[in-house]
């Protein structure tokens, strides 16, 4: 049975790692309950990290199910290269992200203060 590279399989490893990464690095950099339940050496770990690893695991996961026949379907090295595709991409969105969300705490405007004694209406 041939495993084409370009195949809906494929895009639904790569959309379902990317997809997996950057919420789970999303959800520890700023969801509190998240980072409330994380063991101390996770909240040293940049968050795109732990978003890596978490989209590698369910790859990984996928095809070992893969592999055991949990579900139809086969073992494909090509698989696993797209579930790194799709993680390299994840933990790429979530840097741009971080940039944006500096950028724009840059461009904040700083608030005026009235000097002492001019009361504005």
């Amino acid at each position: 049975m041939a495993d084409p590279w370009l195949a809906r399989d494929k895009v639904e490893h790569v959309l379902s790692c990317v997809l997996v990464t950057a919420v789970t690095a999303l959800a520890c950099r700023s969801y509190k309950p998240v980072r409330a339940r994380l063991p101390a050496w996770a909240l040293r770990c940049p968050p795109a990290w732990l978003g890596a690893a978490a989209g590698a695991a369910v790859g990984a996961l996928k095809e070992l199910g893969d592999g055991l026949q949990w579900w139809p379907g086969r073992a494909s090295i090509r698989d696993g290269v797209a579930d790194v595709v799709g993680v390299v991409l994840g933990v790429v969105l979530v840097r741009v992200l971080d940039a944006r969300r500096g950028e724009n705490a840059r461009r904040t405007p700083e608030v005026v203060q009235p000097a002492a004694g001019v009361e504005l209406v």
